[in-house]
């Protein structure tokens, strides 16, 4: 199940086509991405792709994500 740590924000998100031209995965499964977030902490920067199943799960654990989403397809 996808977490947040401690110190992590969401910055962005994005659609599942990597950089390479191809389908970025689910960090969770084998299915195509839904969405990716970039997550950022003091250490670290990280992409996470996620599901429609598992975005709707990271959705009800962090609301905030719905909210980022929910922004960035309205721009």
């Amino acid at each position: 199940m996808f977490q947040l740590e401690s110190d992590e924000k969401i910055t962005d998100c994005s659609g599942p086509l990597a950089h390479n031209h191809g389908l970025t995965t689910c960090s969770e499964c084998p299915q195509v991405a839904y969405l990716v977030l970039h997550l950022k902490s003091e250490l670290q920067e990280r992409q996470v792709g996620l599901c429609g199943a598992h975005f709707t799960e990271a959705c009800i654990r962090y609301p905030e994500i719905r909210r980022i989403a929910g922004l960035r397809i309205a721009i």
